[in-house]
């Protein structure tokens, strides 16, 4: 495998003499889309953009790169030889939304009466719901409704946490089956 830098102005070519197969445009810099015509002798043409190769079907022993963008001069550094089709360019922007933040910690009661654990809040990115206490049991409901003690919601025995992939933004209802359990820890962000 060879390599090949030069410089085109708009609708200059560049003759490379290699005998080959595949193409690789390393890189490719200026312009606003920047991609170069590669002709080979035997009549086989692709365009190339910065990181992209073709394996050509027939072998060829001389390319003609051409800069057709028209707006300006392109610098590029190609691979000439023999090899495979890639194409490992990237293009775009990723924004990641959502991670980190500060996380919020409380203790609260829960009774035999369904009460607010949780208010509703539609910026919730994470909850968890763990029962510390040794003998209650804790319900949830997550919907905005009222939390039942039976299989309508979802139960934490003793030492059981609850910590959804997707958390809730509705409000968080519990209720519990001893008096007074004031050992259910919550953290949300």
């Amino acid at each position: 495998m060879d390599t090949f830098p030069f410089t085109l102005a708009v609708g200059a070519t560049q003759p490379i003499k290699r005998v080959g197969s595949f193409i690789r445009c390393y890189s490719l810099t200026g312009g606003t889309s920047p991609q170069l015509r590669v002709k080979t002798d035997r009549g086989d043409q692709v365009l190339l953009r910065g990181g992209q190769g073709a394996t050509l079907g027939r072998g060829f022993s001389e390319l003609s790169v051409t800069n057709e963008e028209g707006v300006g001069t392109l610098t590029a550094i190609l691979l000439v030889g023999e090899g495979h089709f890639d194409d490992d360019r990237i293009t775009g922007a990723v924004t990641l939304e959502g991670t980190g933040g500060a996380h919020v910690q409380a203790k609260k009661t829960v009774t035999t009466a369904s009460g607010a654990l949780l208010a509703a809040s539609s910026t919730r990115r994470y909850l968890l719901v763990q029962n510390q206490d040794a003998a209650g049991n804790v319900y949830l409901a997550t919907d905005g409704g009222a939390a039942t003690a039976d299989a309508e919601c979802i139960k934490l025995a003793p030492g059981d946490v609850w910590e959804p992939a997707v958390p809730p933004t509705s409000a968080v209802a519990a209720i519990g089956d001893i008096a007074s359990n004031a050992n259910v820890q919550v953290v949300e962000a």
